[in-house]
């Protein structure tokens, strides 16, 4: 699958990344929506627990609205919190 934007992850919730992901991928195959609502919180706790350390640096957008609002900007075990409210909700989520 190719997508247009790359990760998709960073959605506001299940629906929207739903509509992301209908929206920017390219052939590969469906899938289904009861299985993007059940790996949602997954992706998210794979983000924050096994992910942004391990890159030179994470960058964390949400892309809810008409521009993207950066979240939290890391780089190794330093992290950056630029919204407060979107980034408790994403660790929220990803419990």
């Amino acid at each position: 699958n190719q997508c247009s934007r790359s990760p998709v992850i960073g959605v506001h919730d299940e629906s929207e990344w739903v509509f992301t992901i209908t929206q920017n991928t390219h052939g590969g195959h469906n899938i289904p929506l009861l299985d993007i609502e059940r790996r949602f919180p997954r992706s998210l706790k794979h983000l924050f627990k096994d992910f942004c350390h391990r890159v030179d640096r994470c960058i964390c957008f949400m892309n809810d609205g008409d521009a993207p609002v950066l979240v939290f900007d890391q780089q190794g075990n330093n992290s950056t919190i630029i919204h407060e409210i979107y980034y408790t909700a994403l660790i929220r989520e990803a419990q």
